[in-house]
C-alpha cells in the first residue's frame, strides 16, 4: 500500500498527564508519539480508502474505481463504517466523487448500513452519465442501473461480475 507524504504540521495541546500516558503507551507499542495517535485517529481502513481515492492523480479512473470495488466488497459491515467514515479531502472530478459515492452508497446497502453522512456534501452528476454510447441501451440502463448509481445520475449495468 503506498504510504502519504507527510508535509503537514498539527499542533494539539494536552496536559503534562496526557502527554506522559501517550508518551509510555507509545513506547510500549513501539511506536512514536506521532504514529500511536494517527494509528488511533485514522484507523487502517479509513487510511487505506483514503490511500485509493488519492491514485486517482496518477492512474487511469478504471483502475482506481476497480480497486476501490474490491477493497470495499472485502470490507465487513464494521470495517466499511470505519473505512468510509472519513470524508476525501482530495480534489476529485465531479464524475470520480460521484462515482465513488454511488460505490458507497451501493455497499451499504448490500451491507444494510448507513453511508456516511458527508456523501450529501457533494452535488449530483449534472450531466447523465451512460456506461455504453449506444443509444439502444440507454433505456435498458436507465431501469437496470443499481439505485445508487441512479441517484448520481450515474447509468450503468452491473450484470457482467457484478462489479460496478
Amino acid at each position: 500500500m503506498n504510504q502519504l507524504k507527510k508535509s503537514e504540521y498539527l499542533q494539539i495541546r494536552v496536559s503534562k498527564q496526557q502527554k506522559e500516558i501517550i508518551k509510555s503507551t507509545a513506547k510500549s507499542a513501539g511506536v512514536d508519539m506521532s504514529t500511536w495517535v494517527l494509528q488511533r485517529i485514522l484507523h487502517s481502513k479509513s487510511q487505506q480508502f483514503l490511500t485509493i481515492l488519492y491514485q486517482f492523480n496518477t492512474a487511469e479512473d478504471s483502475f482506481v474505481f476497480a480497486h476501490l470495488h474490491d477493497f470495499l466488497m472485502l470490507c465487513s459491515q464494521t470495517d466499511f463504517e470505519q473505512a468510509v467514515s472519513i470524508k476525501p479531502s482530495y480534489e476529485l472530478s465531479e464524475f470520480q466523487i460521484n462515482y465513488t459515492i454511488a460505490m458507497i452508497g451501493h455497499r451499504a446497502h448490500t451491507l444494510s448500513c448507513t453511508a456516511p453522512d458527508w456523501i450529501n456534501d457533494f452535488p449530483i452528476l449534472h450531466k447523465p452519465y451512460f456506461g455504453s454510447n449506444l443509444k439502444s441501451l440507454r433505456l435498458y440502463l436507465l431501469i437496470n442501473s443499481p439505485i445508487a448509481f441512479k441517484g448520481r445520475n450515474i447509468f450503468i449495468d452491473s450484470t457482467l461480475g457484478e462489479r460496478v
